[in-house]
């Protein structure tokens, strides 16, 4: 059952703007490690004028106006961007998940898990390690589902392939 979404906003959130989504346009840029030039404390300084693609398009699954996810699923909050539209598997839409802290917080983990259960949805996260406090490129892929979705993705993972 979605929740009526009509108040959520971005703002103050700016998860997907600092640097664990890549954006690449003439005016702002975020890679891994490296926050969009934009990206302030109080959220994006440009908002009203940022880029369409991906800024003002990208909508977290938080954030869509169909979302099952509770408001303290915000990525801000539970340290999780959360996507349902940018990954298939046998024609189903899978989670996708980037963690924004290392170790994931258990409760966003355990949550997630039980909501890919009571979905249907296969569940796929990225969780960037750290070393000594700092986040490095190193990166743990962790599947929830079906063995055959698991293995697939392991191996489209293994093999270097995008995956989101």
């Amino acid at each position: 059952m979605a929740l009526s979404n009509i108040s959520r906003k971005c703002l103050p959130c700016t998860a997907c703007c600092q640097g664990w989504l890549k954006i690449e346009t003439p005016i702002a840029k975020a890679s891994f490690g490296n926050a969009c030039q934009h990206c302030s404390s109080m959220g994006c300084i440009i908002y009203e004028s940022r880029p369409v693609e991906p800024c003002q398009k990208f909508v977290c699954a938080w954030l869509s106006h169909d979302s099952d996810l509770p408001a303290w699923m915000r990525p801000d909050s539970s340290h999780a961007i959360v996507m349902t539209d940018r990954l298939r598997w046998n024609n189903r839409p899978v989670i996708t998940v980037t963690y924004t802290v290392s170790p994931a917080p258990p409760i966003t983990r355990d949550w997630l898990y039980k909501y890919s259960d009571e979905s249907g949805m296969p569940l796929v996260t990225i969780e960037f390690l750290s070393d000594r406090g700092k986040t490095t490129h190193k990166k743990i892929l962790s599947t929830h589902g079906p063995k055959d979705f698991s293995l697939e993705i392991m191996d489209r993972f293994n093999r270097g392939e995008q995956l989101w």
